[in-house]
């Protein structure tokens, strides 16, 4: 899924990264396929202001953009299973888990 999505961005000139566990297995594998383990989630940062750009990018892949949990993602409009997803971090944006973190009493 990250190489179609990767693709339909790059293809609608949407600048974002790859993060989270994919990119740390792409730099883990340099040391040894071995190393690598198994991931179904995607991270990308991405600008906020390009989130209807990017649904319109990957529209064509039958995904789209769901922001009811809180973090938007990436869902197949078939088959919308929140586990199989590509979260969306938007770059420069502290992350909702570091905002509930500080929440908490000391």
């Amino acid at each position: 899924m990250v190489r179609n999505v990767s693709a339909a961005l790059d293809a609608a000139g949407i600048s974002f990264a790859v993060s989270g566990e994919i990119a740390v297995a792409g730099w883990v594998a340099t040391g040894g396929e071995d190393a690598v383990r198994a991931t179904k989630d995607v991270d990308l940062l991405v600008r906020p202001g390009d989130m209807a750009a990017i649904d319109a990018a990957v529209e064509p892949l039958h995904l789209h953009v769901d922001k009811a949990g809180g973090i938007p993602v990436l869902l197949d409009r078939d088959d919308p299973k929140r586990s199989a997803r590509v979260h969306l971090i938007y770059a420069n944006e502290e992350a909702p888990l570091a905002r509930f973190c500080a929440r908490l009493p000391a």
